[in-house]
C-alpha cells in the first residue's frame, strides 16, 4: 500500500463504501422479511405479497446504492480537486525548481484546503531563501574569479620579466655557488609562472571563456608522445609506465592539447604518488560510440573520506600532501572540467588487487 496514490486510494475507498452499501441492503432486507414473517405468524406470505415486498426491497435498495455511488462521486471529485491536483501541481513545481523555475513563477493552487495552501506558501518562502543564497554565492564566485584573473594578469608580466632576467644571468660567467643560486631562483620562477598559468585557466573555467578547438584525435598518438615527455620523470621516479593499444582505437572528437593537458595531468600525479618500483599503466577501450581510457598505479591510493573532496579547488589529500609538498589542488579540478566540456566525466576508484588507484575518463568518438 505504500506506493498507492491518492486518486487510487479515494477510489478504492468509494468501491469499499459502496460495497458496504450493497451488503447492508441484504442483510437489512432478510431482517426485515424475517421481521414481517414473524409479525404474521407464518413462513411463507401470499404470492402477490412476496412480489410487492420484493420490489419494495429491490427499490430500496437501488436508492440506497445510488445514494452511497452519488456520495462516492462527489467524495473522490472534492479529493481531487482539492487534494490530488494541488499536490501534483507542488510536485511539478518542486521538479521544476529544480530545473530554473524562479520562485515568482510559482504558481498558487486553486481551491486547495488551508493545510495544502500553507505547504505551498512555505515552499515558495523557502524557494525565495535559497535563490538568494544561490545570487550570493554566485556573486561571491564572480568576485572571486575575477579577483584570481585580475591578480594573475598582474602577475604574468613581471614573472616573465625576471625569468627573462634570470635567464640572461644564466649565462653569463660566475662562480658555481651563485649559478646555482640562479638556477634555483629560475626554477622557482618557472613554477611560480606555472602557478599563474592555471589560476587563469580556472578563472577562464568558471567564467565560460575557456575556448576549445575541436577535432579529429588520435588517442594513441597522443597518449605516446605524452608518456615520452614525462618518461624522464618516470625514471627519476624509478617508475615505469605502460601504454599497449589495442589494434583499433577510433578517432576521438577532442581538443588535442586541452586533453594533453589532462593526461600529463594524470600520469604526472601518477608517477608521483607511486613509490619507487611501482607502475603506472594506461590502457584504452572502445565501447559504444566512445573511447574510455583508464590510468592504473601502483600508489598510495585515495581514501574514501576525501572521494567527496579529491576534485574541489585546492584540495589535496592528507597522503598526498604528506609525500609531496609541491601541488596546488587545481590539477584534478581543471581536469574534471575539461573532461566535462568534451562530453564525458572524470572519476576514479580503488584498484581490485587493493594496490593504487585508476583513474578513468570517456571521449566521444570523432563522426
Amino acid at each position: 500500500m505504500k506506493n498507492i496514490s491518492l486518486r487510487m486510494l479515494s477510489v478504492i475507498l468509494a468501491v469499499l463504501a459502496l460495497a458496504i452499501a450493497g451488503v447492508s441492503v441484504y442483510f437489512g432486507s432478510e431482517l426485515l422479511r424475517e421481521n414481517i414473517l414473524g409479525f404474521l405468524g407464518t413462513n411463507t406470505l401470499p404470492p402477490q405479497f412476496q412480489q410487492q415486498l420484493t420490489d419494495i426491497l429491490i427499490a430500496q435498495g437501488i436508492i440506497t446504492v445510488a445514494t452511497f455511488l452519488i456520495v462516492a462521486i462527489i467524495i473522490v471529485i472534492i479529493l481531487e480537486r482539492m487534494v490530488v491536483k494541488p499536490l501534483n501541481l507542488l510536485s511539478a513545481v518542486i521538479q521544476q525548481f529544480g530545473s530554473g523555475l524562479h520562485a515568482d513563477d510559482i504558481p498558487e493552487p486553486k481551491g486547495a484546503p488551508h493545510e495544502i495552501d500553507h505547504i505551498f506558501e512555505t515552499f515558495t518562502t523557502m524557494a525565495k531563501h535559497v535563490e538568494e543564497a544561490r545570487a550570493r554565492d554566485e556573486e561571491m564566485s564572480r568576485i572571486k574569479s575575477d579577483f584570481i584573473s585580475t591578480a594573475a594578469h598582474q602577475l604574468r608580466t613581471p614573472l616573465t620579466g625576471i625569468r627573462w632576467a634570470l635567464e640572461a644571468m644564466a649565462q653569463e660567467p660566475m662562480e658555481e655557488g651563485k649559478k646555482a643560486v640562479v638556477a634555483d631562483a629560475l626554477e622557482k620562477n618557472k613554477q611560480l609562472i606555472q602557478i599563474v598559468r592555471t589560476l587563469l585557466d580556472v578563472s577562464a573555467i568558471e567564467s565560460g571563456r575557456y575556448n576549445y578547438k575541436f577535432e579529429p584525435t588520435s588517442l594513441p598518438e597522443l597518449i605516446g608522445t605524452t608518456i615520452e615527455q614525462l618518461q624522464e620523470h618516470a625514471t627519476r621516479q624509478q617508475v615505469t609506465v605502460r601504454f599497449t593499444p589495442p589494434e583499433y582505437v577510433p578517432d576521438v572528437k577532442a581538443d588535442k592539447e586541452r586533453l594533453r593537458w589532462v593526461l600529463i595531468n594524470l600520469i604526472e600525479n601518477a608517477i608521483r604518488y607511486t613509490p619507487p618500483k611501482g607502475s603506472v599503466t594506461i590502457s584504452l577501450e572502445p565501447a559504444r560510440g566512445r573511447v574510455f581510457l583508464y590510468v592504473h598505479d601502483t600508489g598510495i591510493g585515495i581514501p574514501d573520506n576525501e572521494r567527496n573532496n579529491i576534485f574541489e579547488r585546492f584540495y589535496r589529500g592528507k597522503a598526498a600532501a604528506k609525500m609531496q609538498n609541491g601541488g596546488n589542488g587545481l590539477g584534478l579540478y581543471i581536469a574534471r572540467n575539461v573532461v566535462r566540456d568534451h562530453g564525458g566525466d572524470l572519476d576514479f576508484k580503488a584498484n581490485e588487487a587493493g594496490i593504487g588507484t585508476t583513474f578513468f575518463f570517456s571521449v566521444p568518438v570523432a563522426t
